[in-house]
């Protein structure tokens, strides 16, 4: 059955726009009539034939500051509506990829963001769930910088008696999500979300996938072969760490608690301090207007233009503070 035109109500919620879709189903913008109208929330939409009844039961069983809160479900025609926290700040996705032209994360807002998904991941892990679909585009922000997990569609309880491997291509599977079930009887759900969380860093730190194949298949060999750069990855620290998350051998890998370990070095340590040196406004020489600012061109960020720069800033809340530990 099709859906009335927005906009439209179902009990107390008015559904405003639509806000995302795919394979999933449809994610809207809504409002609750018994809150303020400044109060927003994000309806999605699945069909009932998609089986969400495990992301419904994993959602109502987590409760931590970086998972994604749903506050409410019920069914709908032929479609299950759950209610969820709106994160109006877009993804880490949108962050990286400011106006289609790709940037990467200095360190310092890289740990910001990496420490709160690790502290997410560390509480699903703890609790037994692998959310298997971990990438930029599922750790959401709130206009507060706080990330949020999202999206546990492809979500699994690790006590299962059957693990199944994920269905589909994802560059960000791990080698053995992406074997055939002859070729290892080995598969472990948890070691993968380290993997998956690896390349998910080396993406926000670098500007890229670290995989170069022009097609599917290609790919798919660097992802089983562990065919990774890490020379690219500019920091030694955070080098070492992604070193140890990507071990082909899902054995040798690190755990998520080891991650947050040497994560919490790279965060805690002494900040270089930036000399930033004075320049000539372009309009005085010299400068005899003291209220005109003084423009600093020798403090680079990113690899974007000045443009560029700003505005990626300016959508990171330069603000931001670390998290307390």
């Amino acid at each position: 059955m099709n859906l009335p035109s927005l906009p439209f109500r179902i009990n107390q919620y008015i559904f405003k726009q639509a806000i995302g879709s795919g394979g999933f189903g449809s994610i809207y913008l809504v409002q609750n009539m018994n809150y303020s109208n400044e109060i927003f929330f994000a309806a999605k939409m699945i069909p009932l034939n998609k089986n969400p009844q495990f992301e419904l039961n994993v959602l109502m069983g987590l409760s931590h500051p970086n998972i994604l809160r749903i506050f409410d479900s019920f069914v709908y025609m032929d479609k299950m509506v759950m209610i969820l926290e709106y994160c109006d700040s877009g993804s880490l996705a949108d962050l990286i990829d400011v106006d289609n032209n790709r940037n990467f994360l200095p360190t310092n807002f890289f740990g910001c963001f990496a420490i709160q998904a690790v502290d997410g991941l560390c509480y699903m892990h703890q609790h037994n769930i692998a959310h298997r679909d971990i990438k930029p585009q599922n750790l959401l922000l709130t206009d507060g910088n706080r990330l949020k997990i999202a999206d546990f569609g492809l979500s699994i309880n690790v006590l299962d008696d059957i693990l199944e491997r994920p269905k589909g291509m994802s560059f960000l599977y791990a080698p053995q999500e992406l074997w055939n079930s002859h070729e290892s009887r080995f598969y472990d759900p948890i070691k993968g979300d380290i993997w998956s969380l690896g390349i998910t860093f080396f993406e926000l730190i670098v500007g890229h996938l670290p995989w170069k194949g022009c097609d599917r298949d290609e790919i798919k060999k660097e992802i089983t072969s562990a065919l990774i750069d890490f020379d690219e990855v500019p920091d030694m620290q955070v080098r070492r760490l992604l070193f140890k998350m990507l071990n082909v051998n899902p054995e040798n890998r690190i755990d998520i608690f080891m991650v947050k370990d040497m994560l919490l070095q790279i965060v805690a340590r002494p900040k270089p301090r930036i000399k930033l040196i004075p320049m000539t406004h372009y309009k005085t020489q010299p400068r005899h207007n003291q209220s005109v600012p003084l423009t600093f061109s020798r403090v680079k960020f990113g690899r974007t233009s000045k443009a560029k720069n700003m505005n990626l800033e300016r959508r990171m809340s330069i603000t931001l503070t670390q998290p307390k530990f």
